[in-house]
């Protein structure tokens, strides 16, 4: 299994499930720590099969993956990625709601130490950094700072 070659996570995005019947399987076959649900979203509004996700917004989606057994997600916002225009910290506290005993990490748009720093006040447990690293925005000894 995956355990065994050293994987801790596996994210599955919204985009590449067919729909939540198949979360089941995925939370018994990775286990619940393992398994972190992606609530893609392009713009705010969630990626994926209306038909099979039921109510258009990520927070609604999350309560009913919570439901079936998910304990991790990431709101991962598509529309920002590499745009630098703030995280989607709206939706992760919407999410962070709905699923108070989940786990939340957030990702796109994160610009600096600031906007990981809203991200914490919202509820976040982590984030997923690129452009801001990758800039020289975010570096090494920030987030050391932050720990």
């Amino acid at each position: 299994g995956l355990r065994e070659i050293g994987v801790q996570a596996v994210v599955a995005g919204l985009e590449t499930l067919s729909g939540p019947e198949q979360i089941p399987d995925l939370v018994e076959g990775l286990g619940p720590r393992s398994l972190v649900l992606g609530l893609d979203l392009r713009d705010g509004a969630p990626i994926g099969d209306p038909r099979s996700w039921g109510p258009r917004d990520a927070a609604s989606i999350a309560r009913l993956a919570r439901s079936k057994g998910v304990m991790r997600f990431l709101v991962l916002d598509l529309a920002l990625v590499g745009a630098e225009k703030g995280p989607p910290v709206e939706a992760v506290r919407s999410v962070i709601a709905r699923v108070p005993d989940g786990e939340v990490l957030a990702g796109g748009g994160i610009r600096g130490i600031e906007d990981l720093k809203a991200l914490s006040a919202a509820g976040a447990a982590g984030a997923l950094i690129a452009t801001a690293f990758h800039r020289g925005a975010i570096d090494r000894a920030a987030l050391g700072l932050l720990g």
